[in-house]
């Protein structure tokens, strides 16, 4: 029914009832791979001096606390329901003063009012992507960075709508029209990498940018 779906409210309606994500999202917050991602991130935020993000589309809330607990503000949207009030509860017993955004009122985003937005496996869930760029458009501050990491094809709860925007040329033709330039694909640094492919685990040092579109982390 999402995959297909016709207008947004099943898919809104799917998202504030499910408590699929309360479990999804906590696990995958706490694997390696994630954490890796969260850390190339804020190597990012601290390079070209972003100081203000906004998770678009934050689940369960892990990302904030990553970034805030690291001194980096990071406000939430999301739909309002069972993983956004969870995602509450989790800042409330950190004594985090986080924003918290609904997803039904995206229009009344801050103009201006983030140094970055990210948004991670988010995309393609969504009913109306031109609509969300076009938000997160107005919400970055002049010289903004989006970063952007999604998987339009397959997936269970994918819209098949949204399956053109696999195609990079495609998604980066929809973020030229709202005023968003492609700057490159964030990766860790080689020596990262290189004790990756040795099998060693590692934590990553520094971060570079890829002039290259490739799916993933792309901004």
């Amino acid at each position: 029914i999402l995959q297909s779906a016709s207008d947004p409210k099943p898919i809104l309606d799917f998202y504030a009832g499910t408590d699929y994500y309360l479990y999804e999202c906590s696990y995958w917050e706490a694997q390696a791979d994630k954490q890796r991602e969260y850390r190339k991130v804020l190597l990012a935020c601290r390079r070209f001096g972003l100081k203000k993000l906004l998770d678009y589309g934050g689940g369960t809330g892990g990302s904030v606390l990553y970034f805030r607990k690291r001194g980096i503000a990071c406000d939430y949207l999301d739909v309002p329901g069972r993983t956004f009030s969870f995602a509450q509860w989790r800042f409330k017993k950190r004594g985090l003063s986080a924003v918290m955004h609904s997803a039904r009122e995206s229009d009344r985003l801050p103009a201006a009012g983030y140094d970055g937005v990210m948004a991670y496996d988010v995309l393609e869930h969504l009913f109306d992507v031109p609509g969300a760029i076009r938000q997160i458009a107005l919400t970055l501050r002049p010289g903004g960075i989006f970063f952007s990491k999604s998987t339009f094809g397959g997936g269970g709860a994918h819209l098949h709508q949204n399956e053109k925007y696999e195609d990079l040329k495609q998604f980066n033709q929809l973020l030229q029209s709202y005023g968003l330039n492609f700057c490159g694909q964030l990766k860790a640094d080689r020596f990262s990498q290189a004790l990756s492919y040795l099998g060693l685990r590692y934590f990553v040092l520094r971060t570079r940018v890829v002039p290259r579109m490739k799916s993933g982390g792309n901004f």
